[in-house]
């Protein structure tokens, strides 16, 4: 049999993935492998390893649960950066209670920031400070922003990896450090149709065209929790991991510091950037952030839409107040008047650590802190301002309603934003890992727009696809919270002929068959509700297709199931099998243990289940081409 090569390389709304194989794909759930075919180990390792960073935040049952999320928050590297690799261990003096601030650092119960790794305590004033200076609050990050977690988190968390990791310690390039969840992968370069681009981390497209022959914006990239980027009814929307809409109108925003560098905004711009965040300072009284002015400037030259924000250091109201009053000034500095902001002013307010002196904890104090900063900018004449802050902050020292009716950005690396925002504009910093032309280094990702006033669902849809003898069976699970009744319609676009070819029509079939030969193509999917025609969502990937010397292939032999696929989909349950007979289909049955009956039947290699309660048996048949059964499969499942 000749060699088939597949590439699927990240588009507008995907991951990315990459892999050589020799026949169907192997789909790897939870560490079971479900579509397992006659492949080669090496093969099967690659594809699994590819294959499972796409789908592991779907397939993860926990990734919206809030100790996972601010996990994701406060390590959102992936093997492409080695620099947020925790110690395997950490110093037996921290309470579970201490709070993690940074790959190398926890702050205690008293004030003190220490080594994570021998509990010593922090004295370097480049970190903490003097009592009379404020450090940057970003050096003990490296630069990069960190979601705090507990140190009981993360002893749980070095836990687990050391459990299920045990075993490839001793080949460990690096055993003395632990990664926890990645919430960022790769994204290639789209202007390039070849997969060769998909080593690479930045994003440098300019443009790409639409299903309706549009050509707009490149989006900003997402990460592997589900969240995306979406057009939803001719808005540019986006979407957390469960499908619910955060908000339409959307725009792909940076927030940056003296960290990023000096930026190239043109090539910024270019690669999908449509707003910026700009820090002014930190604290008060120590000037302007290095590359402020800059920053403001290149978005004032380019036309794009910017908004400031400063880091709080203040005690009391009175150093809220110094702190309003010092941000007010400096935005007058450098020449931003109130009506240059398409952003607001925001407030940022997290724990912070400064030698000889304590974060309040009373949110009744934060209150009055917040109001006191507040009232010097409009003072001022600029009234657009926001408060920026973080769930467990929220939920904690900032528990007040006064602070969260004024919080409109918020920072969460998981699926959810765990913290519902009420201001009719609203932002989402998704991750600290984003890479963006023009820009050294990482740099925070945002989406901000407007907030739905009603609670709006797009359907999950993953892909599948089968090589077959004569065409590739390209199929999409979709899930929705909200509606059941689907229809699937399936494009691709030829990158080298540059046009748009039906693959299938609207229907309600999640499964079509592509015929098409080598090349580099779009593979899109649009899926609407099948009585109201509403768009429930879509998806694109780019997917590489090459068959070298291939003979048609004669099936012969018994029909059988080759694999078998479960996992949730919300409240769902996806089920899927496959045979080794291209010619022939499968069916899908599940039979209540309790009720001593068959509940459900399903015809085709995908079905969407919703359960109750209970016991089940789900039980998988193949049939040749003339519908004769010649495999079954049954297994447990609980509910």
């Amino acid at each position: 049999m000749g060699q088939i090569i597949v590439r699927v390389i990240a588009s507008l709304v995907s991951v990315a993935t990459a892999f050589v194989m020799n026949v169907s794909p192997s789909i790897n759930v939870e560490g079971r492998d479900v579509f397992e075919g006659s492949d080669s180990s090496s093969s099967r390792s690659s594809l699994r390893s590819a294959k499972n960073n796409a789908i592991k935040s779907a397939d993860n049952g926990n990734i919206n649960s809030s100790e996972d999320n601010r996990l994701n928050g406060f390590a959102d590297g992936d093997a492409n950066n080695p620099d947020f690799k925790l110690p395997s261990k950490v110093a037996s003096s921290f309470k579970n209670s201490d709070e993690v601030v940074s790959s190398k650092y926890a702050l205690t119960s008293t004030g003190h920031l220490k080594s994570l790794k021998t509990g010593d305590i922090v004295t370097d004033p480049k970190i903490i400070g003097t009592k009379d200076k404020q450090p940057d609050p970003l050096a003990k990050s490296d630069g990069r922003r960190f979601t705090p977690i507990t140190v009981g988190d993360l002893r749980k968390a070095i836990k687990r990896y050391n459990s299920t990791n045990s075993t490839n310690s001793a080949n460990s390039a690096n055993p003395s450090k632990v990664r926890l969840i990645s919430s960022n992968q790769p994204i290639p370069d789209e202007s390039k149709s070849s997969a060769k681009a998909k080593d690479s981390t930045i994003l440098s497209s300019k443009t790409a065209t639409t299903t309706d022959g549009i050509v707009r914006k490149a989006y900003l990239p997402v990460t592997n929790y589900g969240v995306e980027w979406e057009d939803y009814n001719g808005s540019q929307s986006f979407f957390d991991g469960n499908g619910n809409m955060f908000a339409y109108n959307a725009r792909g925003v940076i927030d940056v510091s003296e960290h990023q560098h000096e930026i190239d905004w043109t090539a910024a711009k270019a690669a999908g950037v449509e707003g910026a965040i700009i820090r002014i300072s930190y604290g008060w009284d120590n000037g302007y952030d290095k590359y402020a002015v800059r920053n403001i400037n290149e978005c004032k030259r380019l036309g794009i839409p910017f908004g400031v924000y400063v880091y709080s250091y203040a005690e009391t109201p009175s150093d809220g107040a110094s702190e309003g009053a010092d941000v007010a000034r400096l935005l007058q500095g450098a020449g931003v008047n109130p009506s240059d902001l398409a952003y607001p002013v925001y407030y940022d307010l997290e724990r912070w650590e400064w030698a000889g002196h304590q974060p309040p904890t009373d949110p009744y104090v934060y209150q009055n802190i917040v109001a006191s900063w507040w009232n010097q900018l409009a003072s001022a004449g600029y009234t657009n301002l926001g408060v920026y802050s973080y769930a467990n902050y929220l939920n904690g020292p900032l528990n007040s309603q006064y602070i969260h009716d004024r919080t409109s950005w918020v920072a969460s690396y998981g699926a959810t934003t765990l913290f519902n925002i009420t201001t009719p504009l609203g932002g989402w910093q998704y991750t600290s890992s984003g890479s963006v032309s023009g820009i050294q280094g990482n740099v925070d990702l945002n989406a901000f727009g407007t907030r739905p006033t009603t609670p709006t669902s797009r359907a999950h849809i993953d892909f599948t696809w089968i090589i077959r003898s004569n065409d590739i069976a390209v199929g999409a699970a979709a899930s929705s919270s909200i509606y059941n009744h689907m229809e699937y319609r399936w494009l691709a676009y030829d990158l080298l002929n540059k046009q748009w070819k039906t693959i299938s029509d609207w229907s309600v079939s999640n499964w079509a068959s592509w015929v098409t030969s080598n090349g580099d193509y779009w593979l899109h999917c649009d899926v609407r509700d099948s009585f109201t025609k509403k768009p429930l969502g879509n998806k694109t990937i780019a997917f590489h297709y090459e068959i070298q010397n291939a003979p048609a292939p004669v099936f012969t032999g018994d029909t059988v199931i080759s694999g078998t696929y479960a996992a949730w989909r919300g409240s769902n349950v996806l089920l899927g099998a496959t045979t080794n007979n291209p010619n022939g289909y499968t069916i899908i049955k599940i039979y209540d243990y309790n009720a001593k009956q068959w509940v459900s039947q399903f015809k085709g290699p995908w079905a969407l289940w919703s359960p109750k309660p209970g016991i089940y048996w789900t039980h998988f048949e193949a049939y040749t081409s003339n519908g004769t059964l010649k495999d079954t499969k049954t297994y447990a499942f609980g509910v």
